[in-house]
């Protein structure tokens, strides 16, 4: 049982550095010799539990599969979750991963920023696409009968910059589209803004999306285009990843 114990020490390690880590990190955190951690670590290896990639340790696509299955998981969100701690680290903020359901983004993944004053918790909770980034994201790309149906409205507004207009949230979904991203300012609330992008499977469907969001006292003063750039590559690699995943 020790050397279960130990393996899995080993495991949680890896998982909190998406980043990856060295053995060297790995054997001084779980107070191992580096020769039993490196045998640990082949033995990972060989079952797809952990991955190396410049001589970092990373969480491999076993694990990923494994927890794919667990009730009320997707692929998708067990492939997002070490992106989106990785985000959460870059850029400070608050890290959402978001699906659609019918007319609402739901939020299945939230990542806390590290600041003192913090968002609510959004996790589970659904809100209509057109007034989040994360909808707008997943709204952009639907297909078209999913857009017109949308737009029949009604269009609820949560701030008074939502936009409740359907000629102005064309003009929206048709931007996000030649962006690359969606963003909200003040949309959903007038303390907050965000930006996100969609996560497309292997038939270009927008399966999820992938977002930041920032109270208005620390937006950015590049409005934003660090973080755009982030989630751009983020959602690029989730997307290869869940398209290269078997059965997917």
């Amino acid at each position: 049982m020790q050397a279960v114990e130990r393996i899995f020490s080993v495991l949680s390690t890896i998982a909190q550095h998406p980043g990856g880590v060295s053995l060297s990190e790995i054997s001084s955190s779980v107070g191992l010799a580096k020769s039993t951690t490196s045998r640990f670590l082949q033995s990972l290896e060989t079952v797809s539990a952990v991955q190396k990639e410049d001589n970092k340790f990373k969480i491999g696509s076993g694990i990923i599969h494994l927890a794919a299955a667990v009730p009320g998981t997707n692929l998708v969100q067990a492939l997002a979750y070490p992106s989106l701690l990785g985000l959460a680290d870059k850029s400070k903020e608050t890290v959402h991963l978001g699906i659609r359901e019918g007319r609402t983004l739901r939020y299945v993944e939230q990542i806390d920023t590290p600041h003192r004053v913090q968002l609510e918790t959004w996790l589970d909770k659904t809100y209509p696409l057109h007034v989040t980034a994360a909808g707008k994201a997943l709204l952009a790309y639907a297909a078209p009968e999913i857009v017109e149906d949308y737009l029949e409205g009604p269009l609820e507004a949560y701030s008074r910059k939502s936009i409740t207009d359907i000629q102005s949230l064309k003009a929206d979904l048709l931007k996000t589209r030649e962006c690359g991203y969606a963003q909200t300012l003040q949309e959903f609330s007038e303390d907050i803004s965000g930006f996100a992008t969609a996560i497309f499977d292997a038939d270009g469907k927008p399966v999820a999306s992938v977002s930041i969001s920032i109270p208005m006292f620390r937006f950015p003063k590049d409005n934003g285009a660090a973080i755009i750039n982030l989630l751009k590559e983020a959602s690029l690699t989730l997307g290869q990843k869940l398209q290269g995943a078997p059965g997917s």
